[in-house]
């Protein structure tokens, strides 16, 4: 999938994953809308996010709004992501919580561009792989 020029801002999730470069989103047929988008063809784990229910009955857009951030749920998500992607979903949801997710995002755009195909970089999935758009 080609990059765009800029991540919606609707792409980034209430835990702070850029659903713009996870591997479901990136599926060239029957990708996932993101986090906050429908649940067509959203994994199972991501239609029934603790997370994503928890900042909902709370009323905040993303975890780091609340006063328990971070909570023992999003320290081992935390844990996961640094470990496997070098990627802080507490540091991304702190920035996105203090209205910073419009530079945020462009600052990941350039992490996750692929320089040679314009193609987004896969992070968050069961591997990391590049994706082009099909024919």
């Amino acid at each position: 999938m080609i990059m765009p020029d800029a991540i919606p801002p609707e792409l980034l999730a209430p835990c702070g994953m850029n659903c713009q470069v996870c591997y479901r989103h990136l599926t060239p047929r029957r990708a996932c809308l993101g986090c906050r988008g429908g649940a067509s063809n959203k994994p199972p784990h991501c239609r029934d996010c603790a997370l994503k229910a928890c900042a909902a009955e709370r009323g905040v857009a993303f975890c780091a709004a609340c006063p328990q951030f971070p909570c023992k749920s999003m320290a081992a998500l935390e844990k996961t992501y640094q470990k496997r992607w070098g990627i802080s979903l507490v540091e991304t949801g702190r920035r996105a919580a203090a209205g910073e997710a419009e530079a945020l995002l462009a600052g990941q755009r350039r992490r996750w561009l692929c320089t040679t195909m314009g193609s987004a970089q896969s992070a968050g999935g069961p591997w990391t792989r590049r994706y082009e758009t099909a024919g």
